[in-house]
């Protein structure tokens, strides 16, 4: 089973206490070093492997340009064109509302494009079932368990980096 370590920091924008995990920032593995372990022991050279990949995530951008939603594996990773872009309503000095939003508000520009993606349920259950946590410190010395029982405080995450929603229609 992987271990992978956290820490905790704190959300000090919303005024209360608010905390959340974060993972150590791990190395990045660079394409070609991936090629090269997922050809071990096989027939496949890490060239050839590496022409397919680049082959299929061009058609992808391709595809994605054109509003669709694309898988990456069988029940792994699927890329979806996505916006973001909300308006909200202005408000006066007193709290009053100054100018109310309006869905016609609402009017993305080429800036609020994004691309999304969501993981296939299947593999974020086998993801949750094969590794445990490690609690370090900003410094990332290990911390002792505390022995306190988790609480489920029914939030998902901060939606910060390595995060990611999953589909359940994958």
């Amino acid at each position: 089973m992987s271990k992978i370590q956290f820490y905790v920091d704190e959300n000090t924008k919303t005024g209360t206490h608010s905390f959340f995990a974060k993972t150590k920032p791990y190395q990045r593995l660079e394409f070609d070093e991936v090629a090269e372990s997922a050809c071990q022991g096989t027939s496949i050279e890490p060239e050839i492997m590496k022409s397919a990949v680049a082959l299929y995530m061009k058609k992808a951008q391709e595809l994605l340009k054109q509003g669709n939603r694309v898988a990456l594996g069988d029940k792994f990773i699927t890329l979806v064109p996505s916006v973001k872009c909300s308006v909200k309503d202005t408000l006066n000095q007193d709290g009053t509302v100054k100018t109310a939003a309006t869905a016609a508000m609402v009017k993305p520009q080429k800036k609020d494009a994004i691309i999304g993606a969501t993981v296939s349920t299947v593999f974020s259950d086998e993801f949750r079932q094969s590794v445990q946590w490690q609690r370090i410190d900003k410094q990332g010395n290990v911390l002792p368990d505390s022995g306190e029982e988790t609480v489920d405080t029914g939030t998902d995450d901060q939606g910060g980096e390595g995060g990611g929603s999953t589909d359940p229609n994958e």
